[in-house]
C-alpha cells in the first residue's frame, strides 16, 4: 500500500523534549546574503525571545549575513534590538559539491529530458500529491554530483556545529546545504536537531542527501524534519516515501502558519504617501522566480508603450542578474527600469503600488509578498501551488505564469491603481488582510514546539 502524507504525519518515533529555560536553541543559516529565508530566521528568532525570555536563542550565521543584515533598513534595527546572541563564522567557497546551476540552455534542456524519461513523465500529466503542487517544470534544477559519504560530511558544516553548540543543546538548522547535512551528522552527537525543507526546487537533491547519509548512520530519532508549507510537505513524501522516514525514526511534519514581519503595525499613512506609479518585483534572480520571464512581459509592454507613467523596480540579485539586464536592455536605458539589490525594499514598498510574484512553485507563504501586503501594495500573484487557496481575497490578481497571461493581469491591475479613489480601498483591503494573517500566525511558537514543550517553557 502507497504511503500517504497524513499517514506519515502520524509516525515515527516520539521526538525527546526538555524545559526550554534550560537549553540554548540554535539557528543555523550558511547564506551570505538576504533573501526570504534569512528574513524569516531573523524575525522568528526575534519573536521567539519575545513570547518566551526564558529561552536562550544564538545564531550561527555568516560573517556575510551579519553584514548584509545591518545595512538593511528593517532588518538592521531588528538585530541590533533583539536579545539573541550570534556567533559568526566566515562563508564557505563553494565546493564541487555546491556547485551553482549550470547556464546552457542546451544542457538544461537535456537534464531535463533525461529527468522526465526515466521518472515517466513524458507525455503524461503529473500525478504529484496536488493538482499545482508543482505546475511547471521548466526551471532547471541543479545538477548535483553522486553522493559520497565522505564527501558530504567532509563538505558539511559539522565541524562548525560541533565547536558552537553543546551536548543537550538544540539546533534548528534552516535551508542550505552545508548546514542541514551537518545537522544530520550532529543529531547522532547528543543534540536534537530540527531541518527545514524550505522549497521544492531541490527537493530531489536533498532526499538523495539525506538518504546517503542515513544509510551511513542508522537511526536517527533525535532528528526532526519540517516543511515550510503543506506543498512542500506533500512533494518531500512522495520523493522520500513516508517508511523510509518511519524506519529511520524520523518524524515529518509542516508549519500550518506563516511567518510574518516582527513589526506589526504599517507606518503612519503621513510616510506612506505620496505613492508614486512604481511596480516593484523583489525576488532572488533564479529561475523558480521567474524574474527572467517577467523581464520579458516588461520588456515587451515597453516597446507597445503599455509603462508610459510607470517604473519598474527589480530588487534582487542572483545567477540570472545578467540575463535579466539583457532582457531589460531597451527600458532600462530609457530609465523605466531600474534593476539590482536594494538595502531599503521596505521604503521601496512604502512608497510603490504594486508588487508582483510569480515563483513557479507558489507564492505562499513568502516574505516578500506579506511584506508587500503590509505596506498596502496591489499584489498580482502567479496562481501556482497554495498561493489562490491561501491568499484568497477579491482584491489580490491572479494570474496563470505565462507571458500573456501576466501581461493582461499587471495591465488591469495598473489600471485599478491609476485611480486614486480604486487604489486607496484596495490599498487599505491589503493591509487590512495582512492583519488577518497576522492575528492567526503563530509561526515561531510552533517552532519552539518543535524542539520543547511548551508547558515546561
Amino acid at each position: 500500500m502507497k504511503d500517504t502524507p497524513q499517514a506519515a504525519e502520524k509516525r515515527g518515533t516520539m521526538y525527546p523534549i526538555s524545559k526550554a529555560s534550560d537549553q540554548t536553541l540554535w539557528f543555523v543559516l550558511s547564506y551570505p546574503k538576504i533573501g526570504g529565508v534569512e528574513r524569516r530566521m531573523l524575525n522568528l528568532a526575534t519573536q521567539a525571545t519575545q513570547k518566551y525570555p526564558e529561552l536562550t536563542i544564538k545564531l550561527l550565521i555568516t560573517s556575510d549575513l551579519y553584514e548584509q543584515y545591518h545595512k538593511d533598513t528593517q532588518l538592521g534595527p531588528l538585530l541590533s534590538g533583539s536579545k539573541v546572541q550570534i556567533e559568526l563564522v566566515e562563508t564557505a567557497q563553494k565546493s564541487k559539491l555546491q556547485q551553482p546551476p549550470i547556464s546552457n540552455f542546451l544542457l538544461h534542456k537535456f537534464w531535463r529530458k533525461l529527468r522526465q524519461k526515466l521518472t515517466g513523465l513524458v507525455g503524461k500529466p503529473s500525478s504529484g500529491p496536488t493538482e499545482k503542487t508543482l505546475t511547471r517544470h521548466d526551471a532547471p534544477l541543479p545538477i548535483q554530483e553522486p553522493q559520497n559519504f565522505e564527501q558530504l560530511t567532509q563538505n558539511s558544516w559539522l565541524e562548525k556545529l560541533l565547536k558552537f553548540t553543546a551536548p543537550g543543546d538544540d539546533v534548528h538548522c534552516f535551508g542550505g546545504r552545508i548546514e542541514r547535512n551537518g545537522g544530520i551528522l550532529l543529531s547522532q552527537q547528543n543534540r536534537k536537531v530540527v531541518l527545514e525543507i524550505i522549497n521544492n526546487r531541490n527537493i530531489s537533491n536533498v532526499v538523495s542527501d539525506l538518504k546517503c547519509i542515513l544509510s551511513n548512520i542508522g537511526a536517527c530519532p533525535n532528528l526532526r524534519i519540517n516543511c515550510l508549507s503543506k506543498t512542500v510537505y506533500q512533494n518531500f513524501i512522495s520523493e522520500i516515501g513516508a517508511t523510509s522516514l518511519q524506519e529511520y525514526q524520523i518524524t515529518c511534519t509542516y508549519y500550518k502558519t506563516p511567518c510574518l514581519p516582527t513589526i506589526k503595525t504599517p507606518p503612519p499613512q503621513s510616510v506612506l504617501f505620496p505613492r508614486e506609479n512604481v511596480i516593484v518585483f523583489g525576488h532572488r534572480f533564479i529561475a523558480p522566480k521567474n524574474g527572467l520571464l517577467f523581464a520579458r512581459v516588461i520588456t515587451d509592454m515597453y516597446h507597445q508603450g503599455e509603462l508610459k507613467e510607470w517604473k519598474v523596480h527589480f530588487r534582487g540579485r542572483g545567477e540570472q542578474t545578467s540575463a535579466i539586464k539583457l532582457a531589460l536592455a531597451d527600458p532600462r536605458e530609457a530609465g523605466v527600469v531600474d534593476v539590482g539589490w536594494s538595502n531599503d525594499i521596505e521604503g521601496e514598498l512604502q512608497q510603490a503600488k504594486i508588487f508582483i510574484s510569480i515563483i513557479e512553485t507558489g507564492s505562499y507563504p513568502s516574505q516578500s509578498v506579506f511584506q508587500a501586503m503590509r505596506n498596502g501594495n496591489l499584489l498580482v500573484l502567479g496562481d501556482a501551488g497554495e498561493t489562490a487557496e491561501r491568499f484568497a481575497h477579491e482584491d489580490v490578481y491572479f494570474t496563470e505564469i505565462s507571458e500573456s497571461a501576466i501581461r493582461q493581469v499587471l495591465i488591469n491591475a495598473m489600471s485599478d491603481a491609476a485611480h486614486y479613489d480604486i487604489f486607496e480601498a484596495k490599498s487599505k483591503a491589503m493591509k487590512q488582510f495582512f492583519q488577518s494573517f497576522y492575528e492567526r500566525s503563530n509561526q515561531a511558537t510552533e517552532l519552539i514546539s518543535l524542539h520543547y514543550d511548551l508547558e515546561t517553557v
